[in-house]
């Protein structure tokens, strides 16, 4: 029981620490891509055999091709944005 609520726990931070992690990568022109559906013990087995550390997320980092993104959609202007009253 108590495990499984340390691992809960040490969950529940990640969103804002990736998040600063992927804006730096974002920053030095890189394509930061999170990862979903990985077996986490196998990545536990290859990079820390030991135990000592667990993998809670993957983030794929490299350069994405410009020429198959889409265009940027144009900006809203303040007022078609907001309303002020």
């Amino acid at each position: 029981m108590f495990r499984e609520a340390r691992t809960f726990t040490r969950w529940q931070p990640r969103p804002v620490p990736q998040a600063i992690v992927e804006a730096g990568f974002e920053f030095a022109c890189l394509g930061p891509t999170p990862m979903s559906g990985f077996d986490a013990d196998k990545v536990d087995a290859a990079f820390a055999p030991d135990g000592r550390y667990r993998t809670n997320s993957l983030l794929k980092i490299g350069y994405g091709d410009r020429d198959s993104r889409r265009p940027r959609p144009p900006r809203l202007r303040f007022a078609e944005a907001a309303r002020w009253e």
